[in-house]
């Protein structure tokens, strides 16, 4: 499950030959696979291949959210966060069923987009490779999403994780075109639609909410004064 040791190659050599020792020493054999995942996305999917089924990439998505929920927890007190330290207690379930649903959720949209443009991968291959891709990106980000906890300075820390998912966009074209055996221009055309999609959706989300707080804000303006 895990990847195998390797020194880094290539310009994020330096980077790899630090995470790799540290996540190696936690046992935890899946995170070793999600880090070695981020520098080397095919061949972890290839060391990986026995969890392309339900129950193996639920695992994966399961303990992503717990390791995300880890790293919240860790935020909300290094920034002295007591009220939302006690809020983020209930997201130890709650993250981990969210990655769990949405991962799947976001796994069927992936493969229609993939199938439209020839992809003859099978559905719980590309789910483990998203699963591994987003483990990669959680691993990476976890003592950076701690740090923006610290008060006034943190933000800056924040944004760290920003840089690292946008490098992992590249990992996600690798993985399209090794699991669905696509071309390069096809690869990179299903990965920008799912960008496309999914900023639609988050627009459409947040005009929503946006709506629904100004009815709110609205219906309560309208509320005769006296009652």
């Amino acid at each position: 499950m895990a990847g195998k040791k390797s020194v880094g190659s290539g310009f994020l050599a330096p980077v790899e030959n630090i995470v790799m020792p540290i996540v190696s020493a936690i046992p935890l054999a899946q995170m070793k696979a999600w880090a070695y995942a981020y520098f080397h996305p095919v061949d972890a999917y290839g060391q990986n291949k026995k969890d392309a089924t339900f129950g193996g990439a639920a695992v994966h998505f399961i303990l992503i959210g717990l390791v995300a929920w880890v790293a919240s927890m860790l935020s909300y007190a290094v920034g002295l966060n007591f009220a939302a330290f006690g809020i983020g207690l209930m997201g130890v379930i709650l993250l981990p069923l969210f990655l769990l649903i949405g991962g799947f959720i976001g796994s069927i949209v992936y493969f229609i987009v993939a199938k439209i443009f020839g992809g003859k991968g099978s559905f719980m291959g590309q789910t483990l490779a998203l699963a591994l891709l987003y483990g990669g990106y959680t691993v990476l980000a976890f003592p950076f999403t701690v740090l923006a906890g610290i008060p006034l300075v943190g933000w800056i820390l924040g944004l760290v994780p920003l840089l690292i998912s946008l490098y992992n966009l590249y990992n996600l074209y690798l993985m399209t075109m090794a699991v669905h055996s696509l071309n390069s221009t096809r690869a990179a055309l299903v990965v920008i639609v799912m960008i496309v999609l999914a900023l639609v959706v988050s627009f459409a989300l947040a005009a929503m909410l946006a709506v629904a707080a100004l009815g709110a804000v609205g219906g309560m303006g309208s509320v005769p004064y006296g009652y």
